[in-house]
């Protein structure tokens, strides 16, 4: 069980210098952002990936992002969230009813640790398992510091960014079409492999493709 008000009491007495400082040890050198095609083009118009409002908690804004190996890892099948993979729903959510999907790496180094939040997906998930600290943590996230505390347990992490992300600071990773990942697959695929294989196409071409055989 996670010490979560362990980590209310801590957060009070962080500095945003503090939370810089730690946050920098404590989080993988990207993270990634998924969007269609169509939103992707109105980014490079914009020259920013703009905040947006999450959909499960109202007090959420930002841009929501992921760490890779904690997706191959804990983004699956759980007993924490009904209907499958959890991956799936993601992908399928970031497309936003298009077949064209973008992903997209942001250097951490670039991002304010301070506006940097994490949420446990299983905690937002299993509502039966509520108490009121997970339900703060539901509502409003927690200081990415404290990301390992999350990951030791195996949760599934998002990251919300609580501004826009320039242009100049995201890298393009790649881009598929659904139609194109269902050509490379059974008609029996399991949800864990329209995963892989999107993430395969995804990663063509990049060094991060190396994960997705050592995470299998």
């Amino acid at each position: 069980m996670i010490n979560l008000s362990r980590a209310v009491r801590l957060k009070s007495m962080l500095s945003k210098a503090d939370v810089n400082q730690l946050g920098r040890h404590k989080i993988n050198r990207y993270l990634y952002h998924l969007t269609s095609a169509e939103n992707y083009q109105k980014i490079k118009a914009s020259g920013f990936i703009k905040t947006s409002k999450d959909c499960t908690s109202p007090m959420l804004e930002g841009v929501f992002m992921f760490d890779l190996k904690n997706f191959l890892k804990n983004w699956r099948c759980s007993r924490d969230w009904a209907g499958g993979n959890l991956g799936l729903k993601l992908l399928g959510h970031a497309a936003k009813k298009k077949t064209d999907l973008v992903m997209l790496r942001i250097p951490a180094a670039q991002l304010d640790h301070y506006s940097l939040k994490i949420r446990s997906q299983n905690m937002l998930f299993n509502k039966q398992h509520q108490t009121p600290a997970t339900k703060q943590h539901v509502i409003n996230g927690e200081a990415v510091c404290f990301n390992k505390e999350f990951t030791r347990k195996g949760h599934a992490i998002e990251y919300i960014y609580e501004d826009r992300i320039p242009l100049q600071n995201i890298e393009f990773v790649g881009e598929v079409n659904s139609r194109d990942v269902a050509s490379h697959l059974p008609k029996n695929a399991t949800q864990g492999l329209w995963v892989r294989e999107t993430l395969n196409q995804l990663l063509a071409g990049q060094p991060e493709k190396k994960m997705l055989d050592y995470f299998s």
